[in-house]
């Protein structure tokens, strides 16, 4: 019994260190942040991703706005307890090991009063990662929206970790990993469809302009100053929904790009945020194809073999160089990797003994702080023509590295 017991508390000091309960960090801005949540279906469009053929597109949209003074004893949790049962049986662990984030505070209010600090704020549409979900951005969300942003984060059914509505049904994740890997296509059309998302959000929002609706939001959105904001392939999708006309700028997080042959470059601001580990992959291939075909013979493949492996990312660097020519900018932030851009590195501290692609050995307080500096100074650039000048810019963020030169790389 007595050495029973010694186990059961060891396991229980290793699961506190391997799961801690997190600390998400507080948001810096001078607004209380409050958070309101909609089920809206699209009945223009089908959902090609649905079980049934005929099921209109619905999506689930959390919103996070300046708030109206709140106890903060009454911020809501991370996850509810059928989001962790979703995540649970995605990881393919026991849901009582998640049981934990119910600990965790959001830093938001539900159904808080909208601070009354100004009559409107400026919309900015956020979009997650490929079988991620909204949630996994509360930290950036809560951040813009308490330096007086609304922010609306956008779940994408069928291709999040797993959506509950608020009138219960369940949406799991049913996009086709094998063909997401292996078909430029098949990624182009989920772009497509994940665009057309964030478009639809516009039209829903734009509906709650009128004092009509019973929406506390109503005719608190400025929806002449609209940003667009995605990490992974919702940066992809957030780069796309520029070229709706009602978007004023954007930022993509550590994203690829999906259906930019097809478009001439923009003349809006945008801003590509990447991970040290995205930045090393890109320098590697743009070194490899200068390569002379001496060298390409030493590795084992032609020039031609190369350019056919790596043509959709020497066209998506050369688009993003003439990107960078015109608005664009593009940065790294050292010591990072992919899911530093994601709440998901306040999980554990043995995830940076994982990969160092998924996080780096920059800690999760300090890339947090950084993401959210950079993102806050780029909005408040470009959405209310503002700049703190208490906060970090971009060119005092020793960690931050300009990319400009790399792409500009002929």
């Amino acid at each position: 019994m007595i050495i029973m017991g010694l186990l059961a508390n060891m396991f229980t000091a290793l699961l506190a260190y391997a799961l801690p309960i997190p600390e998400l960090p507080a948001p810096t801005g001078s607004y209380p942040v409050g958070t309101l949540t909609f089920q809206w279906t699209d009945m223009g469009r089908k959902d090609h991703y649905a079980a049934d053929p005929g099921e209109n597109r619905e999506l689930l949209v959390q919103v996070w706005y300046p708030a109206e003074q709140q106890d903060k004893r009454e911020s809501s949790s991370l996850m509810t307890a059928d989001e962790r049962q979703i995540f649970a049986q995605q990881l393919g662990i026991p849901a009582l090991l998640l049981d934990y984030f119910k600990y965790v505070p959001s830093h938001a209010v539900v159904n808080a009063e909208v601070s009354n600090t100004r009559q409107q704020y400026p919309l900015i549409l956020f979009s997650h990662g490929y079988s991620s979900s909204r949630l996994f951005h509360t930290t950036q969300a809560v951040e813009l929206a308490s330096h007086g942003f609304i922010v609306a984060s956008i779940d994408h059914t069928y291709g999040t970790s797993g959506t509950i509505f608020p009138d219960g049904s369940i949406k799991p994740f049913r996009l086709s990993d094998d063909q997401f890997e292996s078909s430029e296509a098949y990624r182009d059309r989920v772009g497509q469809v994940w665009s057309d998302d964030i478009s639809f959000v516009i039209d829903q929002l734009e509906r709650l302009k009128g004092r009509q609706t019973a929406s506390q939001l109503a005719g608190r959105l400025d929806m002449d100053r609209i940003g667009v904001i995605g990490h992974s392939f919702g940066g992809a999708a957030s780069y796309d929904a520029i070229f709706d006309p009602r978007v004023t700028a954007g930022i993509n997080m550590d994203g690829t790009l999906f259906g930019f042959k097809d478009q001439s470059a923009s003349a809006k601001p945008f801003l590509f945020l990447y991970s040290e580990a995205a930045q090393e992959a890109i320098d590697l291939i743009l070194r490899t194809s200068a390569f002379t075909d001496a060298q390409f013979e030493e590795i084992g493949i032609t020039k031609e073999e190369f350019e056919t492996e790596a043509n959709y990312t020497l066209l998506e660097m050369k688009h993003i160089q003439s990107l960078l020519n015109n608005k664009g900018e593009a940065f790294y932030i050292a010591g990072t990797g992919h899911l530093n851009y994601t709440d998901i590195q306040f999980v554990s501290p043995l995830l940076k003994y994982i990969s160092l692609t998924l996080t780096g050995k920059l800690s999760p307080e300090r890339t947090a702080r950084i993401v959210n500096e950079s993102i806050v100074h780029f909005f408040k650039k470009n959405l209310m023509e503002e700049i703190d000048s208490n906060a970090d810019t971009m060119d005092r963020i020793p960690e931050l590295h300009d990319m400009t030169d790399l792409f500009d790389n002929d």
